[in-house]
């Protein structure tokens, strides 16, 4: 791994853990809050609660599971002798 891979990685990782507690923690430590906000659209108190759990879901592992998919795009982009995208076709 490159320097300035590291620093790509190191900075998107940081921006996630910047604006992170802006939404994610506040539905986790203020699920009540949350639950009563959910519960002006939705009358059921499990749907409410199954899609808040399910935005704190896509915060915590979509946001992660996107910046370790362009790690590994740019590591594999950047190694050595790797066979072409071409070669099982001829």
């Amino acid at each position: 791994m490159t320097t300035s891979n590291l620093v790509i990685l190191v900075v998107r990782y940081g921006l996630v853990v910047l604006f992170f507690p802006a939404s994610a923690l506040d539905k986790i430590f203020n699920f009540h809050g949350a639950m009563k906000q959910a519960l002006q659209v939705f009358s059921s108190h499990r749907v409410a609660a199954a899609l808040i759990l399910a935005g704190v879901f896509v915060e915590l592992v979509m946001g992660s599971v996107k910046n370790l998919g362009r790690y590994a795009a740019s590591w594999i982009a950047w190694w050595p002798n790797r066979p072409s995208s071409t070669a099982a076709l001829t």
